[in-house]
């Protein structure tokens, strides 16, 4: 029995499908910086787990544990950088979010979409070392009965910059000291 075949004698060969998402990051690291950024590091894994080069980051934060069920609510980061060769060490610095606890985590993805499990999990907490001024100028302005009006010029959050989040106003019988603060009662409102 012959066979002929007519027209291109070429047979294209089926692409294999890239099905191997990139490994995840396992040294991911946040730090806040002397000038008060933070910096992330990380050391960059491979398009097909640890080989190769991936092709994207999504990098987020959150004030909750970031899970992988709160990954899509999370703050995401803009402005990273596309992956190194894998082995390479990668580093971001970003402004500070503010005081408090905070929780990053990256995931990478390759050409074909395939996407890592989350990274782990780099805690950080922010503490705000630096107490508002001291108010110098709490005068008496007026006084009624059953009313008494103060007067005070504001400082702020750090030192005299930004807005301190509250005053704690205390009123005594006697002279107030750094002594009898804490016998003081405390002004509500």
């Amino acid at each position: 029995v012959a066979v002929s075949a007519c027209g291109d004698k070429s047979v294209e060969q089926p692409i294999p499908m890239d099905v191997t998402p990139p490994s995840p990051v396992r040294s991911l690291n946040a730090r806040v910086t002397e000038s008060g950024r933070v910096l992330l590091t990380w050391t960059a894994v491979g398009d097909d787990a640890d080989e190769g080069q991936a092709q994207s980051y999504s990098l987020r934060y959150s004030r909750a544990p970031l899970l992988p069920a709160l990954w899509d609510s999370a703050d995401a980061i803009t402005g990273v950088s596309p992956p190194q060769q894998a082995g390479r060490l990668e580093s971001l610095s970003i402004l500070n979010p503010g005081y408090g606890d905070w929780s990053y985590g990256l995931r990478v993805a390759d050409e074909a979409g395939n996407v890592s499990d989350i990274s782990n999990i780099a805690n950080l907490s922010i503490v705000d070392r630096t107490a508002p001024s001291r108010i110098s100028d709490l005068a008496l302005e007026s006084t009624a009965i059953g009313v008494v009006s103060l007067r005070w010029t504001a400082t702020g959050n750090d030192e005299n910059a930004g807005t301190a989040t509250e005053y704690d106003l205390r009123t005594a019988s006697v002279p107030i000291t750094e002594e009898s603060w804490g016998t003081a009662s405390r002004i509500e409102g």
